[in-house]
């Protein structure tokens, strides 16, 4: 009970959407009012389209109250958009990749969601912020693992740590992305000339390893065995 008598609450949340609280304090403009997101044609784009997410945030605190997708053309004019508009200042953030490495690109200048009906994106902007495209390949290896002058060959599963944005949180986990045997191995879908952070195990321990890989076949003669597996080893 406050100072005059009434009810009330006080808690501490992380995120609220247009259909919970705020939506009951504010609420929509009225139900099924849409507005209209637009990407003019860019004549001058390399490629023939690109595809790109965006969101619709609050413009006070860059708030996700709603996703979808767009392309952006070399030759058609396109559009997307939303339903039921929350009455407050709002703003459109547009993206590049996928939630692992995706990049903001632009965002709107900030709109009334109940008077706003159509917002055209900078198609110009966007795609010159776009970065350029990595270099991905399959990787083929031949290796000579050493302890002192003893050779291992064994069989390991790779992994290479992936990270991810989702809604506003980066995570990070260990993806499985290849094997060795016999002195070889084979690594899928590795960044040329990005270092990227791989993992093994052996011996019931997890050995990390920083790695740029400049090419596609690697020939590595002199890998050195961790000291303490080799103890263990031998």
């Amino acid at each position: 009970m406050n100072t005059s008598g009434k009810l009330n609450i006080t808690f501490t949340t992380t995120h609220l959407s247009w259909y919970n609280l705020d939506y009951h304090y504010w609420g929509v403009c009225n139900y099924g009012r849409s507005i209209t997101v637009s990407a003019p044609k860019v004549p001058t784009l390399s490629d023939n389209f690109y595809d790109l997410s965006f969101e619709l945030v609050y413009a006070i605190n860059n708030q996700v109250i709603s996703r979808n997708s767009i392309q952006v053309s070399k030759t058609r004019d396109n559009s997307s958009g939303f339903y039921n508009m929350p009455n407050q200042s709002l703003k459109i953030k547009v993206y590049y990749g996928s939630y692992s490495d995706r990049v903001l690109l632009y965002t709107s200048e900030a709109f009334d969601g109940c008077s706003s009906s159509t917002i055209t994106l900078d198609g110009a902007a966007i795609t010159s912020a776009i970065p350029p495209k990595p270099e991905i390949k399959n990787i083929n290896i031949q290796y000579t693992a050493k302890c002192g002058n003893k050779i291992l060959r064994p069989f390991l599963y790779i992994y290479r740590l992936e990270t991810y944005t989702y809604y506003g949180r980066q995570y990070s986990y260990w993806r499985w992305v290849g094997y060795t045997w016999s002195g070889r191995g084979y690594i899928y879908r590795a960044r040329i000339g990005e270092p990227q952070k791989y993992r093994v195990y052996f011996g019931g321990s997890a050995y990390d390893y920083d790695y740029t890989f400049n090419s596609d076949n690697i020939v590595i003669d002199d890998f050195q065995v961790p000291g303490d597996l080799c103890s263990r080893l031998f």
